[in-house]
């Protein structure tokens, strides 16, 4: 045992008293490196860093175990957070959590938060927006196709159902289904190209509207893309005009505009 604790003590001052240390061979480390990981000409090993689940971006979790005021926790002491967050800065570990923070991968504390090297995206289910304004047909906006993007961190494929929602009757997509009806591979476009809306004349103001419904059960996510379609109308002198308005903004040296409704200045 006395043997064991002298060994330790040798090989630990040793390398207290090099600048530089290489482990993995004999050979002296690099010129600018405090540590080389080597096992020779050829090296079949590489470096594994500390496995752990991040929870917060902004916070050195698991490190420390809670938040006290200004302070972090460990183990019922307290450490002052400023501190400890410039002293960390630099600090590499692998997450191992595909559905937190960015996905799996290698993070560095920045000195205020987590970041990701490499892709960034987030982990889990995302989408290039959650909201679609589709055109009618029938006022200004040309009956264009819009596209939205999903993406997913691999593993179990999500799925996905549509419904009307908001209370109001679905839009109909029947010349230009919705699909995939299945998602096979992230990412996937799904094209967004409604059916032109029937109008009633008399009542040209129309509103649909559909929710696109996911659901990713590996990440225990549920996300809704809705899709809106209305008409935008206007009605002068009993005659309906179908085309959208649009309102400079007002030159600097105006004080106000007067405009006529209903027969009085405004």
């Amino acid at each position: 045992m006395t043997q064991a604790i002298l060994i330790l003590a040798f090989l630990t001052t040793t390398i207290a008293l090099q600048a530089q240390v290489t482990i993995g061979s004999n050979q002296p480390p690099v010129d600018g490196a405090l540590l080389d990981l080597t096992q020779g000409t050829t090296t079949s090993k590489g470096l594994a860093m500390p496995r752990v689940k991040l929870t917060d971006t902004d916070k050195l979790f698991p490190m420390f175990d809670g938040i006290s005021g200004s302070n972090y926790t460990q183990s019922g002491t307290h450490y002052d957070k400023a501190t400890e967050d410039a002293n960390h800065t630099g600090l590499i570990v692998y997450h191992s959590d595909k559905c937190t923070m960015s996905g799996k991968g290698l993070y560095v504390w920045t000195g205020s938060e987590w970041n990701k090297i490499g892709d960034n995206t987030p982990a889990g289910l995302n989408f290039n927006q959650d909201y679609f304004d589709l055109p009618s047909g029938h006022d200004a906006r040309p009956l264009t196709a819009q596209n939205l993007k999903i993406t997913w961190n691999g593993g179990l494929v999500p799925t996905w159902a549509s419904a009307a929602s908001g209370g109001l009757t679905a839009i109909d997509f029947t010349g230009t289904p919705l699909a995939p009806t299945t998602l096979t591979a992230s990412p996937t476009d799904m094209t967004l190209l409604p059916d032109a809306m029937t109008i009633n004349p008399a009542s040209p103001w129309a509103s649909k509207q559909t929710g696109l419904i996911f659901t990713y059960t590996e990440c225990g996510q549920t996300k809704t893309i809705t899709l809106n379609q209305t008409n935008y109308a206007l009605k002068v002198n009993n005659s309906s005009l179908t085309v959208r308005l649009s309102i400079p903004p007002l030159p600097a040296e105006a004080s106000m505009y007067k405009v006529m409704l209903h027969g009085q200045q405004r």
